[in-house]
């Protein structure tokens, strides 16, 4: 799972994180990865629920991996309130 996340300061935030995506799934692609993109109702309740510091704004969350066998599958996902993103300069 990667939060990609915007500087609000950058007036091309947007375009920022639409190259990276961008280039992440082109990567993924290359590499036999599964990804989906899961796009946000609101980019800063996004940021809120994954703990960004208050100078980001969460773009989208990208999902990689191996598609794995119908019988690997367990379903259980990890609650979205236990992920943290590491970015402020005290590790938040």
């Amino acid at each position: 799972l990667i939060a990609v996340l915007g500087q609000r300061t950058d007036p091309f935030w947007r375009e920022s994180c639409l190259l990276a995506v961008h280039q992440m799934m082109l990567a993924a692609a290359a590499e036999g990865l599964a990804a989906r993109v899961l796009l946000p109702t609101s980019a800063n309740a996004l940021a809120r629920m994954v703990r960004v510091p208050a100078e980001y704004l969460a773009f989208v969350l990208v999902l990689l991996g191996h598609a794995g066998d119908e019988e690997c599958e367990t379903r259980e996902l990890k609650p979205i309130t236990d992920v943290r993103m590491p970015l402020g300069p005290d590790g938040i």
